[in-house]
């Protein structure tokens, strides 16, 4: 699985983040389990990721990781950080 790193500003809580991100469509975005889960289309093609914590509210730290299932293509991984780096 693809894997990006994240490290927002301190102080950061992901589950409040997270919960305020999920008030929508359950198809396309949950948060269950300290997991924060959406489907984006990056470059055309659906990708589903995942967004959990690895840090701390003092020293943040986000994992993301896109399905293996989503197609791979050239500049997918500049894309992928981009959709990320918007949300969080």
């Amino acid at each position: 699985m693809p894997v990006a790193h994240l490290y927002p500003r301190s102080p950061y809580d992901f589950s409040l983040s997270a919960a305020i991100f999920v008030r929508s469509d359950p198809q396309i975005r949950t948060y269950e389990h300290d997991i924060f889960r959406q489907v984006l289309d990056i470059g055309g093609n659906p990708a589903l990721v995942e967004v959990f914590s690895e840090g701390s509210a003092d020293r943040p730290k986000l994992r993301s990781l896109r399905s293996n299932r989503s197609r791979i293509y050239l500049g997918w991984k500049q894309l992928f950080e981009k959709h990320i780096r918007y949300l969080f």
